[in-house]
């Protein structure tokens, strides 16, 4: 089992990769265990070195898409 420091420290990891499939699936699974985790858990993902990583990669650029377009584009 993961500690929630071990755990954003991996999906750091993911969203420096490169693949935006991965990415929209790691955004879903940000938002559930934002819903269904503790404190301890926002204080592990609100740090300077997370937040900077995750603006990132919505901001890349992906095709003719922005990834944080694709990420919309899924809720409708």
């Amino acid at each position: 089992m993961f500690s929630c420091a071990e755990s954003a420290i991996a999906i750091l990891a993911v969203l420096r990769s490169d693949q935006s499939k991965r990415m929209i699936h790691l955004a879903t699974l940000l938002e559930y265990c934002s819903k269904n985790t503790s404190e301890l858990f926002h204080k592990c993902i609100s740090t300077d070195v997370f937040v900077d990583g995750f603006l990132f990669a919505l901001g890349r650029i992906r095709g003719k898409m922005k990834v944080k377009t694709k990420l919309e584009a899924k809720e409708t």
